[in-house]
């Protein structure tokens, strides 16, 4: 092990235990996106595939300034909130619990999601004739599938069961209601299976699991632990079938492993974490020239319609310099690829303050909406090892729908006749006292 990979993981071990003690936020942008950035740096450091290469001092500077950039954005939020009185953890789940909350509202949302979602997807099984996974070619199926602007309501899919999970943990009754949505979100989760797309479901994992974490005490670190002992012991129950052992030894030898092949079943992992550091080390040796805003406005780009026509016209290459067959690179490439230095420098800076502000806004003006907001910020951060979403049309429509909901939940909600208020008490009980008041 070198001193660099040491030094990491040493750095993600007092983040680990830092999140012990009562009351930390175990979700906190230092922490989250801290943790994430010391195991990728680590691991990519033991160089245990042939495909890795030494890093330059440029490509080390570069790929630390970017890293930097971002906990500096969280580090001048801090700084700014340092007066401000923040609730803690559980007066933040009890401001959210207590809020009065439309549960009929987020249903009919709920419910004409779903049908946008099934419209959409029966739309575009009918024009491809199949699924990716009734499809003789699945890989290539599964990139082809999509009717532009129509798909959009089909990736919306995390979103939809990230509001019906939000129902579960905030509404007090309403057992009909609840039969329907798990109706709902057993026929979506299931049909997007079909799809061979398993990114959004990291999405909508982390979306909810930051969203029960701010919202209830379901998650809680021992029972985390638990779920990753519990993942664990179930991928090396898949991986003790044949045929998975089979499928894990060829991405051993394929991805030139430098361990024992004993351990061919964590080649996967590894390779997933550490080619996206690689590709950037790589590529940032050999850029030439910058696109100036052509990645960083992709969702823009691919709204209006022009980004193909632009990258076609002016030559524009959206995976260079790759050393193997994983395509991807971290968040920060897009800022690198656009404008440099100075954008490496900037962007990532404004992305961590937004991402910190979402964070404080919650922890001061705590409500439903502020949590679900700072919720897909979480998985942001934990997915920006592996590729910037915040510059796909994809999220961005997710983001907008998640938007447009809570926050039509949020004025409806205040709007509530008071009444209602006085009628709730501590265990959610209506009292003749309350009405009595009125």
């Amino acid at each position: 092990m070198t001193l660099v990979s040491l030094f990491c993981f040493l750095i993600a071990l007092i983040i680990a235990l830092s999140c012990l003690p009562r009351g930390s936020d175990l979700f906190s942008p230092g922490r989250v996106f801290g943790f994430i950035w010391s195991v990728a740096v680590g691991l990519a450091d033991l160089k245990l595939s042939g495909f890795q290469h030494t890093w330059s001092v440029f490509s080390w500077m570069t790929l630390l300034l970017g890293v930097l950039s971002f906990l500096a954005g969280i580090l001048i939020v801090q700084v700014l909130f340092l007066d401000r009185k923040l609730c803690s953890i559980d007066e933040v789940r009890e401001s959210v619990r207590r809020k009065v909350f439309r549960e009929d509202i987020l249903f009919i949302a709920i419910v004409f999601l779903f049908l946008c979602y099934a419209s959409a997807y029966v739309a575009e099984w009918f024009a491809y004739g199949s699924l990716p996974f009734f499809s003789a070619y699945p890989d290539k199926a599964r990139n082809e599938i999509g009717i532009f602007g129509v798909h959009l309501f089909v990736l919306v899919f995390p979103v939809i069961l990230f509001l019906i999970v939000e129902y579960y943990i905030l509404a007090k009754k309403g057992l009909f209601r609840k039969l329907i949505l798990l109706s709902m979100f057993l026929a979506v989760f299931f049909s997007y299976f079909l799809l061979l797309n398993r990114f959004l479901y990291v999405m909508f994992f982390f979306m909810t699991l930051g969203f029960a974490y701010y919202s209830s005490r379901i998650v809680k670190p021992r029972y985390v632990l638990c779920l990753v002992v519990f993942v664990l012991a179930s991928l090396w129950f898949i991986q003790s079938f044949r045929e998975a052992r089979y499928a894990e030894n060829y991405m051993y030898i394929v991805s030139k492993m430098r361990f024992s092949d004993r351990y061919a079943a964590l080649t996967t992992p590894y390779m997933y974490i550490v080619m996206n550091l690689e590709n950037f080390a790589r590529a940032v040796e050999r850029l030439q020239q910058h696109t100036y805003g052509y990645f960083s406005l992709d969702a823009l780009m691919a709204l209006t319609g022009v980004k193909h026509w632009v990258g076609d016209y002016f030559g524009i290459k959206e995976r260079v310099f790759l050393n193997s067959g994983y395509n991807t690179f971290p968040f920060f490439w897009d800022y690198y690829y656009d404008f440099g230095l100075l954008g490496l420098t900037v962007l990532p800076g404004i992305m961590g303050s937004l991402i910190a502000l979402l964070h404080k806004n919650m922890r001061t003006k705590p409500d439903v909406r502020s949590v679900a907001f700072y919720s897909m910020a979480i998985f942001v951060m934990v997915i920006s090892f592996f590729t910037n979403v915040v510059s796909s049309l994809n999220f961005v429509f997710a983001l907008a729908t998640l938007a447009t909901v809570q926050t039509v939940l949020a004025r409806l909600s205040s709007r509530e006749p008071p009444y209602h208020r006085l009628m709730q008490t501590k265990d959610d009980t209506i009292t003749m006292d309350g009405i009595m008041d009125v």
